[in-house]
């Protein structure tokens, strides 16, 4: 791999990084701002996050994509930015 190459890589995985920390700030903003539309809409607070698993759709939208979110009590909801 030539220098060219490797600064090309740095700065995707940079770019990557960067909309990942981004993407997953935002989805916790929500989740905590929609907390209460949750409840009401679903029927139960979305208490102890345990698992996000991301990456389940085609990237968008600045690099958004759907996931599952899993928490404490056994539910699960889609996140589709």
């Amino acid at each position: 791999m030539n220098r060219h190459s490797w600064m090309f890589l740095a700065r995707h995985l940079a770019r990557l990084c960067e909309t990942w920390s981004r993407n997953t700030a935002d989805l916790l903003r929500r989740l905590a701002a929609d907390r209460g539309e949750i409840a009401l809409r679903f029927g139960f607070l979305p208490d102890g996050l345990q698992q996000v698993a991301a990456g389940l759709s085609d990237r968008h939208h600045g690099g958004c994509r759907v996931a599952v979110l899993s928490f404490a009590s056994g539910r699960r909801l889609v996140y589709k930015p």
